[in-house]
């Protein structure tokens, strides 16, 4: 069973390792929907790299880079020859959405009332702990083990 690929991916910031004197952007990469050919594709930074600060810098970006992930959310295709209102909608779950659909399922079929109340205070502290750590977003098939 060939599971199929995500038409895009989360649009990060590429710091340049925090060295403000080179230009920062904001990348993420784009499959097209017909030839399933993967492009990187860089968004338009505005005078992003014109601030010293970098963490003035980043703040910046990350406010470009929630605009780009929710137009890609909300269908925004970077390719000008495709419409993808045409084309089947891909499903993207995030890692929190992940772990609320194996609660449910978990609570369907637990046999301890005490069992279930741990288990759920447990994901609480995990979900927690991917907020904090900015992982909250990811697509479970993205988690790579140096983020853990």
């Amino acid at each position: 069973m060939e599971t199929e690929k995500p038409l895009y991916t989360i649009p990060r910031i590429d710091d340049r390792n925090g060295d403000t004197i080179k230009s920062w952007r904001v990348e993420y990469y784009f499959r097209h929907p017909i030839s399933k050919i993967q492009k990187r594709f860089i968004a338009p930074t505005e005078n992003a790299n014109r601030i010293k600060d970098p963490v003035a810098r980043r703040a910046y970006l990350e406010e470009i880079r929630k605009k780009i992930y929710s137009e890609l959310q909300n269908g925004y295709c970077p390719y000008p020859d495709v419409n993808l209102k045409h084309l089947p909608k891909p499903k993207h779950t995030t890692i929190i959405d992940a772990l609320d659909a194996v609660f449910a399922h978990k609570s369907t079929f637990v046999s301890k009332a005490t069992t279930l109340p741990v288990y759920k205070c447990r994901q609480n502290i995990f979900k927690e702990w991917l907020t904090i750590n900015r992982l909250h977003f990811l697509m479970p098939h993205q988690i790579q083990s140096d983020h853990v």
